[in-house]
């Protein structure tokens, strides 16, 4: 009987120690504001800083030779080939691979594929 009454007193004295403790630290509202105060934590100086020059000159004044990423059009029917094949064996396999969840996997895998033949 001693035995278990000490045994209690030992960890209630344990439980008000470490009740103790978590009095000490800091709430994290206040442990965020020390954080995050309106003053920078790093100096700004801007005194050297240069302004930002616009500066009107166009690579060219040609809209589709810029906006062209350089692939020609029968490169482009190659990738876009390749691209329905391997649609078609997406849809081929989706029964015996596992139904829809393959076939999302697969096509998203032959539309990589396909971007990446095209250069983007």
């Amino acid at each position: 009987m001693m035995g278990c009454v000490q045994a209690i007193r030992q960890q209630r004295e344990k439980a008000s120690r470490s009740a103790a403790m978590r009095a000490q630290k800091p709430a994290n509202a206040d442990m965020l504001r020390s954080l995050y105060r309106d003053t920078p934590r790093v100096p700004q100086n801007f005194d050297n800083a240069q302004p930002f020059k616009y500066t009107p000159d166009a690579i060219s004044d040609d809209v589709q030779s810029i906006a062209a990423r350089g692939v020609s059009e029968a490169h482009e029917a190659e990738c876009h080939a390749q691209y329905e094949r391997d649609m078609d064996e997406c849809t081929a396999y989706r029964m015996a691979m596992g139904g829809q969840r393959f076939m999302d996997v697969c096509s998203q895998r032959a539309f990589q594929n396909h971007q990446r033949c095209r250069r983007y």
